[in-house]
């Protein structure tokens, strides 16, 4: 069904090229030219791959009795405006899933993966891994082994 929209949809978009081309503005041209991005069935497939990695960590850290990073660790923390990144990747919290505005404080972990301050605060005081990439951030001894 999607593959049948899909194939309707570049129908249509093409059809509607060739109709303008045949109106006087572009009657010129000898083609023109259509670029169509998918970028909502991309997000939407990425989005699905964040949630379900999000939920193996959630459910690999509870499965194996989670170990909170340690507290110095959480402390250290450091805090800074989004915009003050230089690549700050998507636009939300995989912790929350609400945006993160340029204004926001937010915390870059040493794997590079960014969220709201608060929320990997209360993530870190659970797991020490982090939620996307299961990056081990360091913890206390007396919770270890």
């Amino acid at each position: 069904m999607e593959r049948h929209a899909t194939n309707a949809l570049v129908l249509r978009v093409a059809s509607e090229a060739e109709r303008l081309r045949r109106t006087k503005l572009y009657s010129h041209l000898r083609e023109i030219r259509v670029r169509m991005v998918l970028e909502v069935s991309v997000h939407r497939r990425e989005q699905r791959e964040m949630e379900a990695a999000l939920g193996e960590s959630m459910e690999v850290s509870n499965a194996f009795g989670a170990v909170p990073a340690g507290r110095a660790v959480i402390d250290a923390l450091e805090k800074r405006k989004r915009c003050e990144l230089l690549d700050f990747g998507d636009d939300g919290c995989v912790i929350c899933k609400d945006e993160i505005s340029p204004d926001e404080e937010v915390v870059c972990m040493p794997c590079k993966h960014t969220f709201h301050h608060e929320c990997i605060v209360r993530w870190l005081n659970e797991s020490n891994m982090c939620p996307l990439c299961r990056f081990q951030m360091p913890r206390d001894q007396e919770n270890c082994d």
